[in-house]
Parts: structure tokens; C-alpha cells; sequence
């Protein structure tokens, strides 16, 4: 599967300098469109309030990602519902590595607070 350099075109999460897309792949052409991407929130960074046009899936491999919901710890998987308003980022202790799975093609839209 290609690979995608952070700051590749549709890489969303190389719009901050505290995060970025480590890789990225796509599904086979003519599929659904999932998409995986590798990522890190540095200490401290919060994604602002936002949607997107996919439900999407997180799998923390290391660190803890800190969302509107709550707290998860390595290993924990959260579910983010297409269509859903949402905050997600690392704490102030350390980084968040994850993975992100979408269901279909990623967009996201900031939502003024």
C-alpha cells in the first residue's frame, strides 16, 4: 500500500506542528475508502472542536488520548460516530501514538467554538 509523507496531500493532521501523521495508507481503489493512519499528539496538543464526514475508530498504542468523552490509556479503542462533534489530544504528561480508522474517505471540519 502507498505511504504518505505528513503534510501529503488530504494529511489533515499535519495542519498543527504538535501533531503529525507519522503514515498513512489507503484501502484498494474501487473499495469503501477506509483509511489508516499512524499518529502523534505531543504533550499538551488538543485537536479542537470538530466533525468529520466518517465515523472513525482510535486505537491507542502508547500514551493517553484525552477527549470530551474521557481519558483511555494504551490499548483502549474509542468510537467516534460520522457526524459527531468531538475534541481529542494528548495530556500535559506525554505524547498520545495511535492509530485512526475511518469507515470511508477522512475530511474534517473545525467547528468554531
Amino acid at each position: 500500500m502507498p505511504q504518505y509523507r505528513p503534510g501529503g496531500k488530504g494529511c489533515a493532521a499535519a495542519q498543527c506542528p504538535r501533531c503529525r501523521a507519522l503514515s498513512r495508507w489507503r484501502s484498494v481503489p474501487g473499495h469503501t475508502g477506509m483509511e489508516v493512519l499512524k499518529v502523534v499528539y505531543r504533550a499538551g496538543f488538543t485537536n479542537p472542536w470538530h466533525t468529520h464526514n466518517c465515523a472513525h475508530g482510535i486505537y491507542v498504542l502508547d500514551g493517553t488520548l484525552t477527549t470530551h468523552q474521557g481519558d483511555y490509556p494504551a490499548g483502549s479503542f474509542v468510537w467516534f460516530p460520522e457526524g459527531g462533534t468531538m475534541t481529542h489530544g494528548a495530556g500535559d504528561d506525554g505524547d498520545c501514538t495511535f492509530l485512526f480508522i475511518t469507515n470511508k474517505p477522512f475530511d474534517i471540519q473545525y467547528v468554531a467554538e
